[in-house]
């Protein structure tokens, strides 16, 4: 199921920023990003297979995707878990973080990041692509590309995928992304 790009990351950034203390008060949800399509040809339906989580290769799914904008400086890519909470809301947790993918790209295969790409800091203090829900639980995952303008500053060396995050949704930062996509999925474990 494909929901609106701003009001799903705006959402994750304000539930991230208030589960790290960073606060949300400042992050406007109003400036229109464009979307970028996004998807993973091994995803039928709403449905991660098992093929890539912990409870099989623990490999990122092939992923594909659209046209990004004129003057886009790189590409970033995000895993975010979803796990709802009593409030009715969701913890999010950054599960993967890649930065530096080429402007040019459009498809990643499975598994495999190219030259140049820099992986983030995940919210687990991990750096690589891990999609490991409790055993007998289901997990939302959320998969994101965002276009990075060329304001931005470069990535380098381990950065914090959250601090990524934020710096490409929030409206106040000046390297807010001119567009982006998702697609969710979800996972059961046995």
């Amino acid at each position: 199921m494909r929901r609106p790009l701003q009001a799903i990351s705006s959402a994750a950034l304000l539930t991230t920023l208030a589960l790290t203390g960073c606060g949300a008060g400042n992050v406007a949800t109003t400036k229109k990003q464009a979307v970028i399509p996004f998807q993973s040809p091994a995803v039928a339906g709403s449905t991660l297979p098992a093929k890539y989580t912990c409870d099989g290769k623990d490999i990122s799914p092939p992923l594909e995707w659209g046209q990004v904008p004129a003057g886009t400086k790189e590409v970033a890519l995000f895993v975010l878990g979803l796990t709802p909470t009593p409030s009715g809301g969701s913890a999010i947790a950054i599960d993967w973080a890649v930065g530096g993918v080429d402007a040019n790209l459009h498809r990643l295969a499975a598994g495999h990041l190219p030259k140049g790409t820099n992986v983030g800091v995940n919210s687990d203090g991990s750096h690589r692509y891990r999609v490991c829900p409790a055993k007998g639980s289901r997990k939302t995952y959320e998969f994101t590309v965002y276009a990075v303008p060329t304001g931005a500053k470069k990535l380098e060396g381990p950065f914090k995928g959250l601090q990524l995050l934020g710096e490409l949704a929030s409206n106040n930062s000046p390297s807010i992304a001119p567009a982006g996509g998702q697609f969710a999925v979800t996972y059961q474990r046995k």
